[in-house]
């Protein structure tokens, strides 16, 4: 086959697979999902920025936490409900070196975020040297 009659040969390939459904279903979610994970990674955590949920958890437990260790982005998020996004973090006890999990959501309607723990504090205390 010349390339001329591969190029035609593709062409109609094209033109078929434009036309039936399932090629629109799969391509919709392949986009729909590239979408979500552009707008979670790369958009949301800059309109909402991490900062104002280690300040919201750190506030709101005074004298409990010394640090929010780490933050990641979640999507959709759940803390006493459902909200669009938030961070999923782990925060340090002041007393000893233990650790807890929890979600801080940006709850839209009340414009405030909104917090919740899930996971008890685990870990070892560590002893002075």
């Amino acid at each position: 086959m010349t390339p001329h009659e591969e190029l035609i040969e593709m062409r109609q390939q094209f033109n078929y697979a434009r036309r039936q459904p399932e090629a629109w279903i799969i391509f919709g979610m392949i986009s729909f999902f590239l979408m979500m994970a552009t707008l979670t990674r790369m958009i949301l955590p800059r309109v909402f920025p991490s900062n104002g949920a280690e300040r919201a958890v750190l506030s709101a437990t005074v004298g409990t936490f010394t640090s929010v260790v780490s933050v990641e982005p979640k999507f959709p998020c759940s803390a006493h409900g459902i909200y669009i996004f938030g961070y999923r973090f782990f925060a340090g006890l002041a007393k000893a070196e233990y650790q807890t999990e929890g979600t801080v959501c940006w709850d839209i309607f009340k414009k405030r975020w909104e917090w919740s723990f899930r996971s008890k504090p685990t870990g070892e205390p560590q002893q002075p040297r």
